[in-house]
């Protein structure tokens, strides 16, 4: 996958079999041929390894692989996924007592994953202030009967804000990002006959208010 080749390329190293860099090559040939090449970058796990997001080093190692990619290469743009608390990573009570402040444990887990972004794309800014920054984001924000607004569905897709902490709704019309793509290949994983694609994109439609968003 795209997030693949890019942890490769930070790491040196080359799936082309050769001395050559893979994703230095694919951007040339993208170029070559009048393309423009995003790169898609994992905010959770950027080399493989699942950051803890809640911890400060964990936030300052995704920085630190945000500049080398874009330190190193001659992309047009970034599309940010991942967004979120790693699945494998438990709440860490040590970090929320040492950092939380006592806001509570769910506000502190979405503070730290809207610092990461928000950081992660100063980041990015720092060395390329008009690199456009996108959103890979998944299809449910939150549901109608747990949020208000929240969209309407029966069945068990993941949801963003409470169930992994990432609130992409509120990024998007807070100006975080320029676009956003909205995934829709967890929507045939689950069996919800109330819920289409079409149902998911004209939510998000109605509810992104930010009009410098695409």
């Amino acid at each position: 996958g795209q997030t693949g080749v890019i942890a490769s390329a930070l790491a040196g190293e080359s799936e082309a079999g050769g001395d050559g860099d893979l994703f230095e090559e694919i951007i040339a040939a993208c170029h070559d041929n009048g393309l423009l090449c995003y790169a898609v970058f994992s905010l959770n796990a950027p080399l493989g390894t699942p950051l803890d997001l809640t911890s400060p080093s964990g936030r300052e190692e995704a920085y630190a692989a945000m500049s080398g990619l874009v330190r190193s290469y001659d992309i047009d743009g970034l599309i940010l996924e991942d967004a979120a608390l790693h699945s494998d990573l438990p709440p860490d009570y040590t970090q929320y007592l040492a950092y939380g402040g006592g806001m509570g444990m769910d506000a502190y887990r979405r503070h730290s994953v809207t610092a990461a972004v928000r950081e992660t794309i100063a980041a990015a800014h720092a060395l390329r202030p008009n690199l456009p920054v996108g959103l890979s984001a998944p299809a449910v924000w939150e549901t109608a009967e747990h949020t208000e607004g929240g969209l309407a569905s029966d069945g068990g897709q993941p949801h963003s804000l409470c169930g992994a902490s990432a609130d992409t709704l509120g990024w998007l019309n807070s100006g975080l990002f320029r676009f956003a793509l909205i995934q829709n290949n967890r929507l045939c994983a689950y069996d919800d006959a109330s819920l289409s694609f079409s149902d998911v994109a004209n939510w998000w439609r109605s509810s992104v208010t930010n009009e410098g968003v695409s």
